[in-house]
């Protein structure tokens, strides 16, 4: 497979220059032979595979992004709607020059994903909404014992909330807030991959519930 899809890493019949260039680059030599090519037959040397760690692979994507920011000042305060999302059109790979490129949204991948958040200060007092969601896709070939052909979407709601006191003294430059991440503890879909231990998987979306955190502020 290597000689066959990265040419390029590959030295066939090296000549004796390539082996002492090879050899006077390193501090030592497989099999415990030493450092100098006065102990390598070179004719006993097949091919020189460079498997270092290169960025040998080519990736293509192109799609449409979308966002949306707006604000409106009230009465009490205002309110707000931030809207960004990206479609995928096409992304493409191949691990090397000398193979065709792959097609990575035919299956197996989100092609959309989005996140709006709707926000409002009222005096003092912030807060807001977000919703999250990765569409689902079809999975080819079906995974699992029962055969899964289809990844469903996931939505996820998180609330903010943010009080700023308007004191002196201890008061002074001193926030609380809140956080509540996946408010309706929503599950991850189903991932039918079986792991050697025989744990199902999940996909398209995290598996942490419903999280609650506080927060404090001050300056000085």
């Amino acid at each position: 497979m290597v000689y066959r899809d990265f040419p390029a890493q590959i030295t066939l019949n090296p000549t004796t220059q390539q082996l002492d260039a090879l050899v006077a680059s390193g501090q030592s030599f497989p099999f415990g032979l030493p450092c100098h090519s006065a102990a390598i037959n070179p004719c006993s040397v097949y091919a020189i595979v460079d498997l270092r760690k290169s960025n040998l692979g080519d990736f293509k994507l192109d799609g449409l992004d979308f966002n949306l920011s707006y604000k409106h000042d009230t009465s009490f305060g205002s309110v707000w709607l931030n809207v960004n999302a990206n479609y995928e059109l096409n992304r493409k790979f191949r691990s090397s020059s000398v193979l065709p490129f792959a097609d990575q949204l035919a299956a197996n991948n989100s092609r959309f994903k989005s996140r709006a958040v709707l926000g409002g200060e009222v005096g003092n007092l912030l807060g807001q909404v977000a919703w999250s969601h990765g569409a689902g896709y079809k999975l080819d070939p079906a995974i699992g014992f029962v055969p899964q052909t289809h990844v469903s979407g996931f939505d996820l709601f998180d609330l903010y909330f943010r009080y700023d006191f308007k004191g002196e003294r201890l008061l002074r430059d001193l926030s609380i807030s809140l956080n509540i991440n996946n408010v309706f503890d929503a599950d991850p879909p189903e991932y039918r991959q079986f792991s050697p231990g025989g744990i199902q998987g999940f996909t398209n979306g995290g598996t942490l519930g419903r999280l609650f955190q506080v927060g404090v502020s001050k300056k000085f």
